[in-house]
């Protein structure tokens, strides 16, 4: 779709005079001295050079939209703890949360040795989660469970310089969107703390925006 957009956009420019947009550089069509000639570009072609000379407006924007934010704040789930949820302690028994996805077949140790971590021999778990971490093995008796979740955006407010952006956003597990057999080895949803706030900071370069770091 890119490519057609922008033949179509070279097609135009060769038909008509061209100045230059000051903001991005992108050459944008001048005033034909013949307006007769107007008529003879067909209406796709005109949306498609809006289209075009939108998207690229958009992307020398100084602003960080909700969607980048959102999408950089789930490729670094790690970072912001996302999804991450509790789920025993000594009253909900961790060591039967664990053992009962290991004889499901939901989940099994790794093969570091460690125990910590968890690996997924039944492939539709991994669309529900990224991570189960034992870490009752070690020195926590609380092991998590990092769900798959889409953070969702709550604000963006300028830092201490405009350079900076700090954004707020939540998330929340769908728990009746999970299977069954994974619900069956967890304890009471209303236990665990389903949903989360969180706050990161980001910073504009030369390129766009890049996340920073997790505030909490």
């Amino acid at each position: 779709m890119r490519e057609q957009t922008l033949n179509l956009i070279n097609k135009y420019r060769l038909e008509r005079r061209s100045g230059r947009n000051s903001r991005c550089g992108i050459q944008r069509p001048a005033e034909s001295a013949d307006p007769s000639r107007v008529h003879r570009v067909k209406p796709i072609t005109i949306g498609l050079l809006t289209l075009a000379l939108l998207l690229f407006s958009t992307g020398c924007s100084k602003d960080l939209s909700r969607w980048d934010a959102e999408t950089q704040i789930e490729t670094h789930w790690v970072d912001v703890h996302l999804g991450e949820v509790e789920v025993g302690n000594a009253e909900t028994k961790p060591d039967a949360i664990i053992e009962c996805g290991i004889q499901k077949g939901l989940w099994q140790r790794d093969d570091l040795g460690n125990g910590h971590y968890l690996d997924f021999p039944a492939r539709k778990v991994e669309a529900y989660i990224f991570l189960v971490n034992n870490l009752h093995d070690s020195l926590s008796t609380k092991p998590t469970i990092s769900f798959r979740v889409h953070p969702k955006v709550t604000g963006i407010r300028e830092g201490n310089t405009p350079s900076i952006s700090v954004v707020d956003y939540t998330w929340e597990v769908d728990w009746d969107g999970l299977p069954q057999d994974i619900k069956g080895c967890l304890p009471d949803p209303k236990s665990m703390r389903l949903r989360e706030n969180g706050t990161v900071v980001f910073e504009r370069y030369d390129d766009g925006w890049r996340f920073k770091r997790y505030l909490e």
